[in-house]
């Protein structure tokens, strides 16, 4: 990745959205077995379109954080805060499930645990 690259859910994050409906059209994805197919060509043929990569059972749509992120909060009705203060980066998530503070040395970790938090409520929620 370089400088100029949003970073990108993982794999289990990928599968996760999948499982509760992520349809959102993007550049990656990756493959059943977790090969990451993109921009870059990794499984020899580059991806030039989007697509909803989620409509095939053996692909996983690869959103960056900030489009799962988007999608949370968009159809999932997802709440959460990420913040900087003298202790670094924070992640304080408020929804139905409880509350939770943590802490965070950059701001990556804290967007991926906040999907995965979010990811995790609402595999709650559908029970």
């Amino acid at each position: 990745m370089n400088d100029k690259q949003e970073p990108m859910v993982n794999f289990e994050q990928a599968k996760a959205l999948k499982a509760l409906g992520f349809n959102f059209e993007t550049l990656n994805c990756y493959t059943e077995d977790g090969n990451f197919w993109g921009q870059e060509g990794v499984l020899d043929v580059p991806v030039k379109t989007a697509n909803n990569w989620n409509r095939r059972l053996d692909l996983f749509s690869a959103p960056t954080v900030a489009l799962a992120l988007k999608w949370c909060r968009d159809v999932k009705s997802a709440k959460y805060d990420i913040y900087y203060d003298c202790f670094g980066w924070n992640f304080y998530f408020s929804g139905k499930h409880g509350n939770g503070y943590e802490d965070y040395d950059d701001l990556e970790s804290a967007l991926f645990d906040a999907v995965i938090a979010e990811i995790k409520r609402l595999e709650v929620g559908k029970e």
